[in-house]
């Protein structure tokens, strides 16, 4: 048997490891989850335990209270004591029983009326204290301070958290608008007392005692007397008033007439009674009214006095009515006209009429005025109230004529094609509501443009001015139309030059294209260069850049076809101009003005063969020497330029003797081989030729001196 308890105690344990409560229950048969487990502790004190705290704490990773949990419900369904779960819906389950009974699983007796409980009654809390879990006695909440006024009946003090019970019914939680409408006259008991929160349970109770209050009768405080109203010719008075909660009543009429009479004045005596429970005793005077009139009264008394206006003449009835017009005529949003009756005989008492049209789209009536609004009849009727005699109108109304005040059209201006699609001119007769909205459309050049009802066909290239005229008043408006030819599309293009050649920083070309064919309608085109960066093109001019090639596109605009040219840009020929500017202290300073090229695009600049620091000054070349300048080069976009420097020399070398023939290599300096015209030999011109940059010099002679012509000048050449 002991087996047996510790195997459910064991299942048990794995139940409460698997319940995890949540705050949303499921319908019925949906497990319900445990919020507070009540359980006797080994002194006999009732324990409560918060169940859904010790499971969020597992969550958080807090195992304490989870861990006592287990224990202490290990302990309490081993010994037999009472064990109960509260789910988180307020169902109390007496799990003890049902461990009893074999059924461990909340989903097994959720709904099992079998073990149902109310909640036990507990003063111990097990929580945790320090990382321990503790039990400890529960705080019960003292008697809230309530009061009572048991004369007004009225309770003070009551705020939100508190539960009140009135004599033997169940604990309320308090509401002010529930509480408010509580009866508590009479004999009664309430208790009010602090409710229920989480684990903390209800408070203690304060006693508040009602009794019943001496009986007083109500001062009647109902003023207005139903029933007695201002007396009407030929109606019996009424000898009551219309009973109401706190009074009956009885009424006496002066004169004493068994129906009222015409044209008299009459008095109503009105006696009011008390019901049981009220007193006419603390009225005031004159409190009563009477509809129709002023009523008095004495005061404390309920005897009320009440005069009425005269009662109406005797009524002299309608024998019939007539019309002024029986015909009228009147023009559709024109002046209105005017009907008059005459209601016989002329003393009726009730001369009220009526008024009615048999046509109101046509013409409306009111007291006898008579509105036009379309063409049209339409018949008026007067009706006497009294008796419903009639007399008729016969109302023509005729169409008004409004007439024209202008004309418009919605385009001023009209563009069309010639052979192309018509446009459409759309008028506006004014006003909107005349009545002659007919008009007429003429053009100026019917050879240009011609106009039917606002429909505009262009015929031919040029200018007409389209008017429409109002027949009513002749008024116009006019819109000026523009044709333009029919277009004729581009069917090609040519260049007058498929080649071009420039030179890079010289003159501009020019390139003519011809659209065809010669009168297509856009002969508008765009040029474009393969490289900018050798050659621009704008409007056909083309201008050279820097050496190379570039392709040369005109594109028609209509159509986009294309011609080409292929332009080449030579390099431009450079040369420089050396001159002496200065000498200070043996040192000569000379000058490069360069021609095909900037300065800036200079690199390099060699005297005598050796390269020589340089300055850019004032848009020329500078630098200085202290030898003589023999030759000059510079080094331009990447080409060597030899640069005449005015001073040529040079000298001889003997190459060979055969057969008594002298042979001279003579190296030039400050001009190039080329440059020399003639040579002399012992003053004698002697042949000569240029062989790898020298002069060769043949003499059959014994050479004792030799003489160049260069750039002009005659040079003495320095001998071996």
């Amino acid at each position: 048997m002991l087996k047996k308890k510790i195997s459910k105690i064991i299942s048990l344990i794995i139940v409460l490891c698997l319940i995890v409560p949540t705050l949303v229950i499921a319908a019925p048969g949906d497990p319900q989850k445990i919020q507070y487990i009540y359980f006797q502790d080994a002194s006999s004190q009732m324990v409560i335990v918060d169940y859904a705290k010790a499971i969020n704490d597992v969550i958080n990773g807090d195992m304490v209270l989870y861990n006592s949990i287990k224990e202490k419900i290990g302990i309490a369904m081993l010994t037999g004591a009472p064990v109960y779960f509260e789910t988180t819906i307020g169902n109390v389950l007496d799990y003890q029983k049902a461990f009893t009974d074999n059924k461990p699983d909340l989903i097994q007796i959720q709904d099992d009326p079998l073990y149902q409980s109310v909640k036990p009654e507990y003063t111990m809390e097990l929580i945790v204290v320090g990382g321990v879990a503790t039990i400890i006695p529960i705080v019960i909440p003292v008697a809230p301070a309530v009061t009572n006024d048991d004369t007004a009946n009225i309770v003070s003090g009551m705020v939100a958290g508190l539960e009140y019970k009135l004599d033997a019914a169940e604990y309320v939680v308090y509401d002010q608008t529930v509480f408010q409408n509580l009866d508590f006259s009479g004999n009664h008991t309430l208790l009010v007392r602090v409710a229920a929160a989480g684990t903390t349970p209800a408070g203690e109770a304060t006693t508040l005692t009602f009794t019943t209050n001496p009986v007083t009768d109500t001062i009647i405080n109902i003023a207005a007397i139903p029933g007695v109203v201002a007396p009407v010719r030929g109606e019996t008075p009424v000898t009551t008033i219309t009973e109401t909660a706190q009074y009956t009543g009885t009424v006496a009429w002066t004169p004493a007439d068994a129906t009222f009479g015409a044209s008299t004045v009459y008095t109503a005596t009105i006696t009011l009674t008390a019901k049981a429970g009220f007193t006419l005793t603390g009225v005031t005077a004159d409190y009563f009214t009477v509809v129709g009139t002023t009523a008095t009264n004495p005061a404390d008394s309920g005897v009320v006095t009440a005069g009425f206006p005269i009662t109406e003449a005797a009524t002299i009835p309608v024998t019939g009515v007539t019309l002024d017009q029986a015909t009228l005529n009147l023009t559709a949003g024109g002046a209105t006209g005017t009907l008059l009756e005459t209601v016989n005989p002329a003393n009726a008492t009730n001369k009220t009429v009526t008024w009615s049209s048999s046509n109101e789209a046509v013409a409306t009536v009111v007291n006898g005025v008579v509105t036009p609004l379309a063409a049209g009849t339409a018949t008026i009727t007067v009706t006497t109230v009294d008796g419903g005699f009639t007399a008729t109108s016969a109302v023509t109304v005729q169409a008004a004529t409004i007439p024209v005040t202008g004309v418009t059209l919605d385009q001023a201006t009209l563009n069309l094609t010639a052979g192309g699609a018509t446009g459409t001119l759309l008028e506006t007769v004014n006003p909107a509501n005349a009545t002659n909205k007919t008009v007429t459309w003429s053009s100026s050049n019917e050879a240009v443009a011609t106009v039917v009802n606002g429909v505009v066909t262009p015929l031919a290239a040029g200018t007409a001015t389209i008017t429409v005229t109002t027949v009513d008043g002749g008024f116009t408006a006019t819109s000026a139309v523009t044709v333009q030819a029919a277009t004729i599309p581009v069917t090609g293009v040519t260049l007058d030059q498929a080649t071009l050649s420039l030179t890079a920083g010289g003159a501009t070309g020019t390139l003519l294209e011809t659209v065809n064919p010669a009168n297509a309608t856009n002969k508008a085109v765009t040029w474009s260069s393969s490289n900018e960066l050798v050659a621009t093109v704008a409007n056909g001019v083309v201008t050279p850049l820097a050496a190379g090639t570039a392709t040369i596109t005109v594109t028609t605009v209509d159509g986009n076809f294309t011609a080409t040219s292929a332009v080449t840009v030579q390099a431009a020929v450079i040369t420089g101009t050396l001159s002496l500017v200065g000498e200070t202290l043996g040192v000569k300073s000379y000058q490069i003005v360069i021609t095909g090229a900037a300065p800036e695009d200079v690199t390099q600049v060699l005297v005598n063969g050796v390269s020589k620091t340089f300055q850019i000054i004032d848009g020329v070349v500078r630098f200085n020497s202290t030898t003589i300048v023999a030759s000059v080069q510079m080094v331009v976009l990447g080409q060597t330029i030899n640069v005449p420097t005015g001073m040529i020399t040079a000298t001889a070398t003997l190459v060979s003797v055969v057969l008594g023939i002298e042979t001279y290599n003579v190296q030039v300096i400050g001009a190039t081989p080329e440059d020399v015209t003639a040579v002399l030999v012992n003053n004698v011109s002697n042949p000569f030729e240029v062989i790898a940059g020298l002069v060769r010099v043949n003499s059959g002679t014994t050479v004792t001196s030799i003489k160049i012509v260069a750039l002009g000048q005659t040079i003495e050449v320095s001998l071996p």
